[in-house]
C-alpha cells in the first residue's frame, strides 16, 4: 500500500531500517492510543451499553464479572503485541521495494 512513499524515502537515501523504525513508531503510537481509549470506554460505557443490549433481548438482570489482571494488563498487551507484530510483517518488505517500479512521473 505504501510502496510509493517507501520508494520516495529510499530514493532520498533512507535505509530500510530507518523506514521500519518510522513505521514502528507510528504503529506503537496508534496502538497505545487505541488500547488506552478502548480500555477507558470499556470501563466507563461498556457495561451500560452491553447491559442495555442484553436487556433488550429479555434478560432483566445481568451482571458482568471481569478479571482486573486480564482486563487491564494481559489483553491490552496482547492487542499491542499483535499490532506491532503486524507492523513488523509489513515493514519487513520495505527493503525489497524497487525505486524505479514505484515512482511516478
Amino acid at each position: 500500500r505504501d510502496r510509493a512513499a517507501i520508494a520516495t524515502m529510499r530514493a532520498l537515501g533512507f535505509r530500510a531500517s530507518d523506514i521500519a523504525k518510522q513505521y514502528f513508531a507510528r504503529s506503537a503510537l496508534v496502538a497505545a492510543a487505541g488500547v488506552l481509549l478502548g480500555s477507558l470506554l470499556a470501563n466507563s460505557l461498556g457495561e451500560a451499553l452491553a447491559g442495555a443490549v442484553i436487556s433488550s433481548f429479555g434478560a432483566a438482570a445481568f451482571e458482568f464479572s471481569a478479571d482486573p489482571f486480564a482486563a487491564h494488563l494481559v489483553i491490552p498487551l496482547a492487542i499491542g503485541g499483535a499490532a506491532l507484530a503486524a507492523t513488523a510483517a509489513g515493514a519487513a518488505g520495505s527493503g525489497r521495494v524497487k525505486i524505479a517500479e514505484c515512482t511516478r512521473e
